[in-house]
């Protein structure tokens, strides 16, 4: 396992045809990695009854050991048997549950390395390492650096003072107290460890625990101190558990087995200085074991800048994250609810083998906080949780940071030990209220109390929509569980019980819980709230023959989740095209190692290029494809355990070069297009447009969908009777809505056809087209009570709607788009020359010319500034008033713009005597072309709607 680095267990692959294995955490891959990445043909299984080590009868592995107590053990395969190992244990009865052993790397990002030039591991070369790592090892310059080395302990070691810890010493020491750290080993010859180490174990050889790499030694340096160092916690005893090989790599397997070593040998607080983003169901076990031993486990945040990942993620393990000297977040150390507290993680002077040297990263913080938990057992020994609280309930808040990046606060050393009584602790206080919520960290196991009678709150910060389990041990008696709103209002209610648990559904984001007690007692227990992130929205897609179908035409990407262990997501695609097909997927936590499945009707192809190794977190093909094939496409979690994580698939299909051969650039040879199915096709010639035809079997609305055309390409969409003969032309917008047009067609009985042309030519790319059955002259009209209105201004030509096929009816309509609306009606009046002009009135304006011509037909006039106010909103008034006019140039039988009544008075409370278009209001209300509202108004003076203009269009010229 890497120091404090991301690194991940190696990609096991198994030969032979892949499979949906029932026991295997980290299912079989379809094609073998690179050697380097696995301990070669070793897998770590879990039995129920297990075997003695050695040769299984019969099988095709050794066990090369195991742990009695927790039935977990480590076997090999048999010399040129590997491939026979995973079928052995899918049928072995006894066999639970198994996963290759993988192998992890130092890597270059979070490597806690010494400053000094004088120890760097020779396999580790300066290209190695990230930005943000050689950022923090070139803090200390040389000067800085030599002073560390020759100033007295209390100088070099600055942090001490900051953490509280010579104040906390003057109460406890360590006395008593045994620290393992599972680590590189220690340097067993160090002067500065004379008496204070125990003899320790190297899980890799069986020989004494030397450090052949440096991290460990720093880590026991802090720990206890000795010679030029003060320890924290120096009255300890260092127990060092070699686990990591001399460049700083190792496995979940001997790490679990380290941290079941240092239980068995009587640490009481274990320091683990390494990361791992994926789960081990071995080290799980381990640290579950040292929780009932009571053993305190801290970890190390890791250095990545981003999630904190495993162990530090464990519910039961102090997540430690890094501070710089300036007491800000290490820009290098990771965030999020499993960051419980923070030390000092920047130019950190400590032991290394042969000396001394100055470290960075979160595995120097780790045993900063590991060793006041050593003073605080030695001081009153208590419960590993009590411990834990203890440290976060005590800890000092850092002004301006985070929360995810600096958990409950810094480590206070005085405080922690001043107040420790070796019981129960809560790191909870004055959360009595909902504006008073104390944050909840989601996955981790914290002290809770809830005094009689009373009620405390919380608050959950979700990433995701999904739920959150709570579960509650030490729990006397059952408290109720409230979802509450910002005034404190309960919107659901559950009941929370020992042992048991409750499930909350939440939003992403916040969410307040309230914890009551009604009993008379005050409830002090440990609470653990466990995410899981929503399921995503495809059914029951869980293998190739449940595949979701996807329709290409209206989805490029979608985004999925895979919460649950070993659950997979197929999808369907159909493909009407010769082509190729590019299907990537991709996510943003390292936890989620993507595995990439494409099954058509002869093969499944597994893809799995890529994970936390290499930091690619997306897996891609492209495979051709044949037009009228099917190919499933599939994600799973390569570690097959659930992961509160999305991923995204994006599907890119683009034509092959003889898609452009044949084409239907003619009325005779036209294709069949059928409602709801998609055609793709290009446009390999400007001169020749691409037909299609379709059947009704009465007149009525047809939609016709297009997407894909490239931008700049320009075209139209024309629809033409059975005999070829125009019916109605739109062309694709520019712009936002460039490459995409949806419109209703209103088409006759029997054949119509469908032409689509571009002003440029492509074939790189598909477009698509759909037509599907509307209800109305536009997509938004279906039941509106303007629709038989503007069915009939469409079939004359008289309305347009937007390039969505919507036509918006209850939005405001502009004076300009009314006078435009009208002139679709009734025609322009014949130009006038010269025409008025406006200054509000650009001549570039896209109704400029129709406005001019309805001022010079008397339609319409100016305002006394010379404006013509072309955007604002029309008023109720207003239309009546240019409708008016309008009858002098079409005229209407029985409508005589010259007669004045006072009807609209008269009917309406909302119209004075004095209203200046009076006559205009009168005339429509009296021959019934406008009505009013059911509250006896007819709000002369308020905003027209692109309903109402239409509908008065209709009345008056039907």
């Amino acid at each position: 396992m890497p120091l404090d680095a991301g690194g991940s267990k190696g990609h096991p692959g198994d030969a032979g045809p892949m499979k949906n294995p029932t026991k295997d955490v980290l299912a079989a891959r379809g094609e073998t990695p690179a050697p380097e990445d696995l301990i070669p043909g070793e897998w770590i299984v879990a039995w129920r009854t297990p075997p003695a080590p050695g040769p299984v009868p019969g099988a095709p592995y050794a066990v090369v050991d195991v742990d009695p107590a927790s039935g977990i053990g480590r076997i090999r395969a048999l010399p040129g048997r590997e491939a026979e190992v995973v079928p052995a244990l899918e049928a072995d009865p006894n066999v639970v549950r198994f996963q290759r052993n993988g192998r992890v790397r130092l890597s270059g990002a979070g490597a806690a390395l010494p400053q000094g030039p004088a120890f760097v591991p020779p396999a580790i070369e300066a290209s190695a390492l990230s930005a943000i790592e050689a950022s923090a090892l070139s803090a200390l310059n040389a000067s800085a650096l030599s002073a560390l080395h020759t100033a007295a302990p209390s100088a070099a070691q600055w942090y001490l003072e900051r953490l509280r810890v010579p104040e906390a010493q003057r109460i406890a020491d360590g006395r008593g107290v045994t620290i393992a750290v599972v680590d590189t080993g220690v340097a067993l010859d160090h002067p500065a460890f004379q008496g204070r180490l125990e003899s320790g174990v190297n899980l890799l050889t069986g020989g004494a625990p030397y450090d052949d790499n440096g991290h460990g030694t720093a880590l026991a340096g802090l720990l206890v101190g000795g010679g030029r160092l003060l320890g924290i916690a120096p009255a300890a005893k260092v127990l060092p558990i070699k686990a990591l090989d001399a460049f700083g790599s190792g496995n979940s397997y001997t790490v679990a087995r380290g941290i079941r070593e240092a239980v068995a040998r009587g640490a009481k607080v274990i320091v683990l200085s390494l990361t791992d983003p994926v789960y081990s169901f071995a080290m799980d076990n381990a640290l579950e074991e040292a929780e009932r031993a009571g053993v305190v486990v801290v970890a190390a945040a890791g250095n990545d800048g981003g999630k904190v990942p495993y162990p530090a993620a464990y519910p039961t393990v102090l997540g430690v994250g890094a501070l710089d000297e300036r007491d800000r977040p290490a820009p290098f150390s990771n965030r999020g609810d499993a960051v419980d507290v923070v030390a000092y993680g920047v130019n950190i002077f400590t032991a290394r083998p042969g000396g001394y040297d100055a470290y960075s990263g979160t595995s120097m913080a780790a045993p900063q906080a590991a060793g006041v938990a050593a003073l605080l057992i030695s001081k009153k020994p208590g419960p590993a949780e009590a411990v834990r609280d203890q440290l976060r309930a005590t800890a000092s808040p850092v002004p301006g940071a985070p929360r995810s990046s600096v958990g409950f606060g810094r480590v206070d050393a005085y405080a922690a030990l001043s107040t420790w009584q070796g019981g129960p602790v809560t790191p909870y206080g004055g959360n009595t209220a909902p504006d008073r919520a104390a944050p909840l960290p989601l996955d981790k196991a914290v002290g809770v109390a809830v005094p009689p009678g009373g009620s405390v709150y919380f608050a959950l910060d979700a990433p995701y929509a999904g739920s959150v389990s709570l579960t509650a041990s030490g729990l006397s008696a059952p408290l109720t569980v409230a979802t509450v709103d910002a005034k404190g209002q309960a919107q659901k209610t559950m009941r929370l019980a020992e042992g048991g648990s409750t499930s909350v559904a939440v939003p992403k984001g916040r969410t307040v819980l309230r914890l009551t007690n009604g009993g008379k007692a005050a409830a002090r227990f440990t609470l653990r709230a466990s995410f899981t992130i929503y399921t995503a929205p495809y059914g029951d897609n869980g293998s190739p023959a449940r595949a979701y179908p996807i329709d290409l035409f209206d989805t490029t990407g979608l985004v999925g989740t895979l919460p649950r262990a070993g659950s997979e997501a197929w999808f369907r695609l159909e493909l009407p095209e010769d082509g190729r097909l590019t299907v990537r997927a991709e996510t943003n936590d390292p936890a989620l190692d993507l595995v990439l499945m494409l099954q058509d009707d002869r093969a499944t192809r597994v893809i799995d290029d890529n994970g936390p190794y290499n930091g690619r977190p997306d897996e891609e093909a492209e495979v051709p494809v044949k037009g009228g094939s099917v190919l499933k496409v599939g994600v799973r979690n390569f570690y097959r355990v659930g992961v509160n994580a999305e991923y995204r698939l994006t599907f890119d299909y683009r034509p092959a070069a003889t898609v452009a051969a044949a084409r239907p650039d003619t009325l005779p040879k036209s294709r069949a297009l059928f409602f709801g199915k998609p055609a793709f096709g290009v446009v390999p010639r400007t001169d020749r447009a691409e037909h299609y035809h379709v059947s009704l079997d009465r007149p009525g609305f047809v939609r016709v969908d297009v997407r894909g055309f490239p931008p700049g390409t320009g075209g139209a969409l024309e629809a033409l009777d059975g005999t070829g003969r125009p019916i109605e032309r739109v062309r694709l917008p520019a712009g936002p809505e460039e490459g995409r047009l949806t419109h209703v067609f209103m088409l006759p009985a029997g054949i119509s056809y469908l032409r689509l042309s571009a002003e440029r030519p492509f074939t790189d790319r598909f477009y698509a087209l759909r037509a599907t059955a509307a209800d109305g002259p536009f997509v938004d009209m279906a039941s509106h009570w303007a629709r038989e209105a503007l069915t009939a201004l469409k079939a004359r030509g008289a309305v347009a709607g937007y390039p969505d096929g919507t036509f918006r009816p209850d939005r405001s309509i502009t004076r300009a788009e009314f006078v435009a609306l009208l002139a679709g009606r009734l025609g322009l009046p014949a130009a006038r020359a010269p025409l008025p002009t406006f200054v509000d009135l650009p001549a570039g304006h896209w109704a400029a010319d129709a406005l001019r011509r309805a001022a010079a037909a008397g339609w319409l006039s100016g305002y006394p500034d010379g404006g013509i106010r072309p955007d604002r909103p029309i008023t109720r008034a207003e239309m009546a008033a240019i409708l008016r006019q309008a009858l002098r140039t079409s005229p209407v039988p029985g409508l005589d713009p010259d007669v004045s009544t006072d009807a609209a008075a008269e009917a309406f409370r909302d119209v004075p005597p004095t209203h200046w278009a009076l006559p205009a209001l009168s005339l429509f209300v009296e021959a019934k072309r406008m009505s009013g509202y059911p509250d006896g108004t007819l709000r002369p003076d308020g905003p027209a709607t692109r309903a109402e203009a239409a509908a008065m269009m209709a009345k008056l010229w039907p």
